[in-house]
């Protein structure tokens, strides 16, 4: 089938007009930096810092979307430069893991504006990377930039085991887990305690903090292994009193 030419030309002036606009400078070109690229959980509040410059005689209505990264928690946005007073703004509601959005009716020729946004992590925050991202639209052009922190966490953990000897066949033995530092330690590793070898008989098993409802037995290995989600600061436990059966009283009765 020929193609019909009146299309073509049409295609053509199409493509011609996208390339034209792709060439268009954005009426306001943004930045952002930040001042802590490798913040820590619970640690001191950092900043990120936008600057806007209007790259035109003026611009119109501007509208900036600011996205938090995930578990930051927005503290304080404060604006300075040439327009200050023109902008309005919608913090995000809690003040983490949102966007906030900010509006000027109109900026003027050559203006530059620096907003300061200032935020903070938890001490529940889970170490990654994150990613803040601004996108600022005015005179239909959009103007974007991104910067990713590593996320830390200065909490380690430390493992300590005792045994005590109750009785010739009574024992305890305990294990427990200390969170130093700031933050939490997510995903740590299995905790063991390795009681005594042969038959063994459960007095009891105690624990706290984190490790309750998280110790098992493994009545064949008589290995004992905790398996927490995370450990906050401070100190968690596990206490297994048992005793070891004597196996020719207990074959007697079978």
């Amino acid at each position: 089938m020929p193609r019909n030419p009146t299309i073509i030309k049409r295609m053509a002036l199409a493509a011609w007009l996208l390339g034209i606009s792709q060439m268009v400078p954005a009426a306001v070109l943004v930045t952002l930096s930040g001042d802590n690229l490798a913040p820590e959980a619970g640690g001191e509040p950092f900043a990120w810092t936008i600057v806007l410059n209007v790259n035109a005689a003026s611009a119109g209505a501007t509208n900036l979307t600011f996205s938090i990264p995930s578990e930051a928690i927005l503290e304080s946005v404060e604006f300075s430069g040439d327009t200050p007073g023109r902008w309005a703004c919608e913090p995000p509601t809690p003040p983490s893991d949102g966007t906030m959005l900010c509006e000027a009716a109109n900026l003027p020729a050559n203006s530059v504006t620096s907003i300061v946004v200032r935020a903070r992590y938890p001490d529940t925050a889970v170490s990654g990377n994150r990613t803040a991202a601004v996108r600022v639209i005015s005179g239909g052009q959009v103007s974007t930039e991104s910067e990713t922190q590593s996320l830390g966490s200065s909490a380690t953990v430390s493992v300590s085991r005792s045994e005590q000897n109750l009785a010739n066949t009574s024992f305890i033995q305990s294990m427990q887990a200390t969170v130093s530092g700031v933050g939490n330690v997510h995903n740590p590793p299995n905790l063991t305690a390795n009681l005594r070898g042969g038959p063994i008989g459960i007095v009891f098993i105690e624990t706290s903090g984190q490790l309750k409802d998280s110790c098992a037995l493994n009545p064949i290995s008589n290995v004992l292994t905790c398996r927490p989600d995370f450990l906050t600061a401070g100190v968690h436990s596990a206490t297994v009193h048992y005793v070891i059966e004597d196996s020719m009283f207990r074959n007697s009765f079978e």
